[in-house]
């Protein structure tokens, strides 16, 4: 195994030619549909990038944790199908006149004719959290990973991908073909020429919430530097890891209560669990109180003023 397969650290040449473009992994931020990355964040990567205004990111888990595997992924994908998975220089990026905005770095190739001069396969390795790999498994190939292989599909002109995913757990994998959509990539790859041509023009996209903002008690301060950035990011990542923690633990939960059904305790490997049935909590009913006469305002104290902090999470269109 070469040690170019564990360079953590791209250089920044490297780094420039990739962000100059979109790869697959923008294609999702594109459409608003990464929950890793908004479309305002990318449209200032790429922005700085094509200036050639660009210092290295720090490599997040999820990252480090593909990076890392991939060899291992390649080799277990290859005895799972029966034939090499052959590696794509990532220093080769492969571009397509039709869309002069995008590129595609495929993770390796298969040939399905091998020995012969033939249809190239792209090879996509993916090894995402345990609850995303299920989810996978449960429901396919969906959302932004969706979206990432149609564009690889639209710049490499190939019919299908081979889409695989690797359970950092188990060391299994889920691996199937992500056929060609030729609508989809229409639609796509209009989303990006016109997210590509915003800064191009030097257009910054606006928001979009989710929910409703409140209304501003005074001025508000915006801000753009590299800092800002990366600390929105490092906000939104801590965010998607919580999410996917809380939902596991309620999936946990419910397995849990499920197995032990209404019995008080119960002890498995590794667990004691306790059930107790509650008298409810006793409260005042304040309407009804004042609703019988009872002047409640000389009972009433007034804390200390304090500050609260909430963060709404912006896509841009």
């Amino acid at each position: 195994m070469d040690n170019d397969d564990y360079l953590l650290e791209k250089h920044h040449d490297w780094l420039l030619e990739q962000a100059r473009t979109l790869g697959s992994s923008a294609a999702g931020v594109c459409a608003g549909e990464s929950p890793y990355t908004t479309p305002y964040e990318l449209w200032h990567h790429v922005r700085r990038a094509i200036h050639g205004e660009i210092h290295p990111s720090v490599l997040n888990d999820d990252m480090r944790r593909g990076l890392l595997t991939e060899p291992l992924h390649r080799d277990l994908l290859a005895q799972e199908i029966g034939m090499n998975v052959h590696d794509h220089p990532q220093d080769q990026f492969i571009y397509n006149d039709k869309y002069p905005w995008a590129h595609a770095l495929p993770d390796g190739w298969i040939y399905p004719d091998e020995g012969k001069k033939g249809i190239e396969i792209p090879v996509q390795l993916k090894c995402p959290r345990p609850r995303s790999w299920h989810k996978i498994k449960r429901e396919g190939i969906h959302g932004y990973w969706l979206l990432g292989s149609q564009h690889a599909l639209a710049v490499t002109d190939a019919p299908y991908e081979h889409f695989s995913v690797l359970n950092p757990e188990t060391m299994r994998l889920v691996q199937f073909p992500v056929r060609r959509d030729d609508e989809l990539i229409s639609e796509l790859m209009a989303i990006e020429k016109h997210f590509y041509e915003s800064v191009m023009a030097d257009e910054v996209p606006e928001y979009q919430v989710e929910h409703d903002l409140p209304d501003l008690s005074g001025d508000m301060v915006k801000l753009i530097d590299d800092r800002a950035i990366d600390t929105a990011k490092y906000y939104l990542e801590a965010l998607s890891y919580y999410n996917d923690a809380k939902l596991l633990m309620d999936e946990a939960k419910a397995k849990v209560k499920e197995l032990v059904g209404e019995v008080s305790v119960v002890e498995m490997p590794g667990l004691r669990v306790y059930q107790h049935l509650n008298d409810g909590r006793v409260t005042l009913d304040r309407k009804k109180l004042v609703a019988d006469g009872l002047d409640l305002e000389p009972y009433e104290k007034i804390g200390k003023p304090y500050t609260t902090m909430r963060v709404y999470p912006l896509k841009g269109e």
